[in-house]
């Protein structure tokens, strides 16, 4: 996963991770990592260091595709293609994998399964949502470096007094 919320997505960048996406690099490894944890499902966490496997931790409820980073709508079309052809084989691998272990007692699917749309469309969502977090911060300017600190210090405290006292 690519992450750097407002930084620029270089073509190379795009590129590596379609290649990683379409190549499955470290699938073996992971896939011993994963057999020694005990893990069937989940997502892991890690880095390749010395050419080697460093992992970090196995998430075991993980968030499949939330799309990090800058939006895809706001790239040049040739650079958007490229990663939504990188997404779509994503897709289609994930569903495959669920189609896979869905099978009834008689060999036949049990139930019919489709992620594809449902997920990618939260990825949308969510891609928006960021746009316009950006488009915000945009508008702020200068004002965003000086809000930011005490936003992120203050929200806590509204979170944890509104749990604290609620509404009556």
């Amino acid at each position: 996963m690519i992450k750097g919320r407002g930084t620029e997505l270089p073509r190379s960048v795009i590129e590596e991770d379609r290649a990683y996406a379409f190549g499955n690099p470290h699938k073996a490894a992971l896939t011993e990592i994963f057999a020694i944890a005990g893990v069937e499902y989940g997502r892991i966490d890690y880095a390749v260091k010395d050419g080697r496997i460093q992992t970090w931790e196995i998430n075991l409820a993980p968030t499949i595709y939330a799309s990090a980073g800058r939006s895809s709508r706001d790239l040049p079309e040739e650079l958007r293609q490229l990663r939504m052809e990188s997404r779509d084989h994503f897709f289609q691998g994930f569903q495959a994998a669920w189609e896979a272990v869905d099978i009834g007692a008689d060999g036949s699917p049990s139930i019919a399964v489709s992620l594809h749309q449902a997920t990618r469309r939260n990825a949308l969502k969510r891609e928006t949502q960021e746009s316009a977090i950006g488009r915000l911060r945009k508008r702020l300017g200068p004002l965003d470096r000086l809000i930011r600190p005490v936003a992120l210090r203050a929200l806590p405290v509204v979170g944890w007094m509104a749990r604290r006292f609620p509404p009556r």
